[in-house]
């Protein structure tokens, strides 16, 4: 019930007092026009509440970045008495809420085709979580809270970004095909052949066949980059926390779309979920660029952590690329400890409009020690 509607009650009951008292068959007239009309509103309200049916979907489960979302919505009242517009209460594709009218059919069912904007990259739920009837004199009102929602994957976009050099013979050489050796897993013999290594040598085999002979391995596909994606050190109060995130990872997807379309292979770890994406060719792009929406971003930074637990990797691969939201004296500590295994490392940080001047200090750091740092301005 509304104000409205209590304000009705006090003074329909004032007037059916007072008329009772002393006999006023006006006051008694008009509390009982009060009375029926509360009554009246009640029906008009309660009917469609527990008649109301909605169905909603959105036309695609996945949407790029600044593109727009289309929410279609049927509903259905099985009613013909007077109602006020219905109020849908919309969660929109940017985590934030809406509020529009809809003037539904008094009986049968009313479609509606709604386009929302897609600011920011993330999976949000979309559609009218609830629904408000009420009557045309504003006495009663009644809320409807609906349940089945859809989730929309808002995708980032592959953002224009530098070349990211070949290392200079990372490509061939007896270091590079050791690195990508694995050696537990045996896969056939053959005989020697000059320049075998020793310990390669099958000696039971070969004493039992008076003729040397060597294991051979499995060659696995060695990633010729690493990237590593820092999903911490945000503050979720902070009203630039979606832009950053916005930056950052559309970034890294570009850097990522601009490697696999040299089908140069691609190796990124996710700590977080406990999974790492691969690829080696732009099929692989549609997966990780989904796994990109879906990172969970959170204020605890772990990632100079991250960053000592790279530090085996980087024998087997030859450029690391690292994607921030911030910059601390760990991490910068952390990288330049990186460095010195030899590998092309470039650091990319999402900064805010103005950076520190102790982020200043941190940047010049990294270059002083021939690392190269790229800046992106968030939008």
């Amino acid at each position: 019930m509304t104000t409205r509607g209590v304000y009705t009650i006090l003074a329909g009951s004032v007037l059916i007092i007072v008329g009772l008292s002393t006999s006023n068959a006006a006051c008694l007239l008009m509390g009982g026009i009060a009375g029926c009309a509360l009554i009246l509103m009640l029906v008009c309200v309660l009917i469609p509440r527990l008649t109301l049916r909605i169905s909603q979907q959105i036309q695609a489960a996945e949407v790029i970045r600044t593109s727009r979302c289309t929410l279609e919505s049927h509903v259905t009242l099985f009613t013909l008495l007077p109602i006020a517009p219905l109020v849908l209460n919309v969660e929109l594709p940017s985590g934030r809420h809406s509020a529009y009218l809809l003037h539904a059919r008094p009986f049968g069912t009313t479609h509606s085709q709604n386009e929302f904007p897609c600011p920011h990259i993330g999976q949000f739920t979309v559609g009218v979580s609830k629904i408000t009837v009420e009557d045309s004199l504003g006495l009663f009102h009644f809320s409807k809270h609906i349940r089945n929602l859809s989730v929309l994957c808002v995708l980032p976009q592959a953002a224009t970004v530098s070349p990211v050099p070949i290392n200079p013979g990372s490509e061939d050489g007896p270091a590079s095909a050791y690195a990508s050796t694995d050696y537990t897993t045996p896969d056939s013999i053959r005989g020697w052949m000059d320049g075998d290594e020793l310990k390669r040598v099958h000696w039971k085999l070969s004493a039992s066949r008076r003729t040397l002979l060597v294991r051979t391995y499995e060659q696995q596909e060695r990633p010729d980059t690493l990237i590593l994606l820092n999903t911490g050190g945000l503050d979720s109060s902070e009203l630039q926390t979606a832009s950053i995130i916005d930056a950052l990872t559309e970034s890294c997807a570009g850097t990522i779309a601009s490697l696999l379309k040299e089908s140069r292979p691609v190796c990124m770890p996710l700590p977080r979920l406990h999974t790492e994406l691969r690829g080696d060719s732009m099929r692989s792009f549609p997966d990780m660029q989904r796994m990109l929406a879906k990172l969970p971003f959170s204020s605890d930074d772990h990632f100079p952590e991250e960053l000592e637990l790279a530090a085996p990797r980087l024998q087997r691969t030859d450029t690391l690329l690292i994607f921030s939201p911030v910059i601390s004296a760990q991490i910068a500590e952390g990288i330049i400890r990186l460095s010195q295994f030899g590998s092309s490392i470039r650091f990319t940080l999402a900064a805010r409009r103005e950076i520190t001047q102790q982020e200043m200090k941190l940047l010049q750091l990294l270059v002083s020690a021939n690392i190269e740092t790229f800046q992106v301005s968030i939008s």
